[in-house]
């Protein structure tokens, strides 16, 4: 089963109108759509998986919870996907999907702050996503996934200004992101990016 990552999606998050098409433009056949509404305490998520090509929903649900208690909501998603098509998840697959990175309500809304700037081009957006980053891990110091995106963070900024001091807060979160969950995926991959951004500074000509 392929997953297409949430980077070659972001362009496609304003609710697009030819599910076919996008489809198409992906390799895939199914798109995971949903939404999230949030007033004071309370917040509905709502997601149905679409085989896009045949324009046939495959499942869909609606949860309503509070802030305090959303965090199974993720799980169950992908719980319900694998079942909707009937892939068989292997133990340390299933064990990750179980994972819930923090019980801080303030932490996992900083964290999906940041998810949302994933990507940013300016570096207006890259300070504001690591500045939700710093507030997710100060909210909770063992939020592995928020230092794994921290990591990542300050290693694409030390790729753009090779300042040295960027490297060393990379190599630290990255770090503690693996000291607390040294099985999870998310912890590893930024320490693969992290070498590869050094790789690349070291071996980049300089400036004539």
């Amino acid at each position: 089963m392929k997953v297409i990552s949430r980077t070659s999606t972001q362009k496609y998050k304003s609710a697009p109108a030819n599910l076919r098409e996008i489809a198409q433009q992906l390799g895939v056949t199914n798109i995971l759509d949903g939404s999230v509404q949030k007033a004071g305490d309370e917040v509905r998520i709502t997601v149905q998986l679409i085989n896009a090509l045949k324009d046939d929903h495959l499942w869909a649900d609606t949860y309503d919870r509070t802030m305090s208690n959303i965090f199974g909501v993720e799980s169950d998603v992908a719980q319900k996907i694998a079942e909707s098509l009937e892939a068989k998840l292997t133990g340390r697959e299933r064990k990750e999907i179980g994972f819930v990175g923090t019980k801080t309500p303030e932490a996992y809304d900083a964290f999906l702050h940041a998810l949302a700037l994933r990507g940013a081009q300016s570096k207006e957006g890259s300070e504001k996503q690591k500045a939700f980053l710093q507030r997710a891990v100060q909210l909770d110091s063992n939020y592995a996934q928020a230092w794994a995106l921290l990591s990542q963070a300050e290693a694409l900024d030390y790729f753009n200004d090779a300042i040295g001091a960027e490297k060393e807060r990379a190599r630290k979160a990255v770090e503690t992101a693996l000291r607390l969950a040294p099985e999870l995926a998310d912890s590893k991959w930024p320490r693969a990016f992290l070498i590869i951004t050094v790789c690349a500074i070291t071996t980049r000509p300089s400036p004539s």
